[in-house]
């Protein structure tokens, strides 16, 4: 299967997921259904560096891709412990379990149930620092998961 354009280089879909995490910072949990489909084949892993560093760009924070072998298993634990992170679901389909830790101020409070997400081929997932959540998938599902910086990058503050 083919994703997008003939063209690999269109900023297109890198611009709709920086858009979407910036609207979403500071926010909880959100799924994006893309308007664009990622440039590229779903299989080629070759173009998940230079997606990170075209949304990095457009955000003017450091957004590293994480390699996703460790995604790989039936079940996978994700946690957004001092960064936001972003999964892109690839190939396949999975259900995500997440678990929003509400506002700082809220850690006294009850613990906030997780809540399950079903992310199809083409959607992602925004995850907040502080969260976490748990990855269910069949063999062969593939992701691509981004870890966004909290603050701006070293070069965009004065």
């Amino acid at each position: 299967m083919h994703w997008g354009p003939a063209n690999p280089h269109d900023s297109t879909y890198p611009r709709e997921l920086a858009t979407f995490i910036a609207v979403n910072t500071g926010n909880g949990p959100a799924v994006l259904w893309p308007e664009h489909e990622p440039p590229g084949n779903d299989t080629d892993e070759r173009h998940e560096p230079r997606l990170a560093d075209e949304i990095s760009a457009l955000l003017g924070r450091q957004v590293i891709s994480i390699p996703s072998a460790h995604l790989t298993q039936i079940i996978a634990h994700l946690r957004a412990d001092q960064a936001d992170l972003l999964l892109l679901q690839a190939l396949g389909a999975s259900n995500v379990e997440v678990t929003d830790p509400g506002e700082p101020s809220e850690e006294t409070a009850p613990a906030r149930k997780p809540f399950t997400v079903r992310l199809l081929q083409g959607e992602a997932l925004y995850l907040p620092h502080r969260s976490a959540a748990v990855l269910r998938h069949e063999p062969g599902t593939r992701h691509i998961l981004l870890q966004i910086a909290a603050q701006p990058t070293a070069a965009d503050t004065p």
